[in-house]
């Protein structure tokens, strides 16, 4: 259970511009109890997003969870058939006109990141004029409408602090938070979405900028240990170091994502100085020949040297495989256990 980093950096957004909004993951009432996971859950969820009585109804999703999404934006429909339900997230940026032409209950799609889009996008909702907002693909009569433009937040320290609040972190009882780090990756990996939702220009919060976020969480809610959310945080490595330089004295701990051939040795004793405690590394594929074909562009020979660095380091380590693709020989699966 953690707050959706990109749901409360909007909702943030939207209360500096005078907006109330109002976060509901349907996780938390199913953990608590609360809920069945019954034939009625995705009912539930629309009925409990109706009694806010809401303006308009904004929503994320990824390619597991889209028929949720869809069905729960379908009993909305049902009920107020006027009420504006938006769609964003990775999925809808890649499927946006599929999307709209199949499913009549999304009146339109924040494409990419949206902190630029969703004040205009909510103030339009009522008269679904959205003609001017870039990045927004959406219907018209029975004809689907993609706005040019790919929204991308180029100063990301400009964002408020997301809004945390809107979150039950203090009921939940949470220990550590995910903190949204930066954006984009610059490499090409054909399995990822991050690069067609975030684009493929790397960007990180400053030293400063990201050290006082985690500053504020602490003071709010006493938390010390963090998941620095980015799909590939060491890519520049001077920046990696501001953040070691910057937040080593207060003595929290973290974790991070990173490629292998991303960090070196000591990249890594400082990481593991100023309080990284575990890092995700993306290997994907076992094979050369594999990692060829998804652009991965991994050697291979870096596994087993940084796996012992950073765990020499005092790091723990998780590493990610993907099996099962179309082009995948029965042979190369043995290759990811070889490693």
């Amino acid at each position: 259970l953690q707050p959706h980093l990109g749901l409360i950096s909007l909702i943030a957004v939207l209360e500096r511009r005078g907006h109330e909004g109002i976060l509901f993951d349907p996780k938390v009432p199913v953990a608590q109890g609360q809920w069945e996971l019954d034939g009625r859950l995705y009912r539930r969820m629309a009925e409990h997003i109706l009694s806010k009585n809401p303006d308009a109804v904004g929503m994320t999703s990824l390619g597991c969870n889209f028929i949720c999404t869809a069905k729960v934006a379908g009993y909305l429909r049902q009920a107020r058939p006027e009420l504006p339900i938006l769609l964003g997230g990775p999925h809808a940026t890649v499927l946006d006109q599929a999307i709209l032409s199949r499913f009549p209950q999304f009146d339109a799609i924040a494409r990419h990141e949206a902190e630029h889009t969703i004040v205009p996008l909510v103030e339009e909702a009522a008269s679904r004029n959205f003609w001017k907002i870039p990045g927004v693909t959406f219907r018209v009569n029975n004809t689907v409408w993609a706005n040019g433009g790919e929204p991308l937040i180029e100063e990301l320290d400009e964002l408020p602090i997301p809004a945390y609040h809107a979150y039950p972190v203090e009921e939940l009882q949470l220990r550590s938070l995910r903190v949204d780090a930066g954006r984009g990756c610059p490499f090409q990996c054909t399995f990822c979405s991050t690069a067609t939702f975030f684009g493929r220009k790397y960007r990180l919060k400053s030293a400063k900028r990201l050290v006082s976020e985690l500053d504020f969480l602490h003071e709010r809610y006493g938390m010390s240990d963090f998941a620095l959310s980015h799909d590939l945080f060491t890519v520049n490595k001077h920046k990696v170091r501001e953040f070691c330089d910057a937040v080593e004295s207060r003595g929290y701990t973290w974790k991070c994502s990173a490629r292998m051939d991303c960090v070196d040795d000591a990249l890594l004793e400082r990481m593991a100085a100023a309080g990284c405690r575990s890092i995700y590394y993306g290997i994907e594929a076992g094979s050369a020949r594999m990692q060829k074909i998804s652009k991965k562009h991994l050697d291979l020979g870096l596994f087993n040297p940084r796996l012992d660095t950073t765990q020499r380091a005092g790091m723990s380590v998780t590493v990610s495989f993907i099996t099962g693709r179309s082009e995948e020989h029965t042979s190369e699966l043995q290759s990811h256990h070889d490693l």
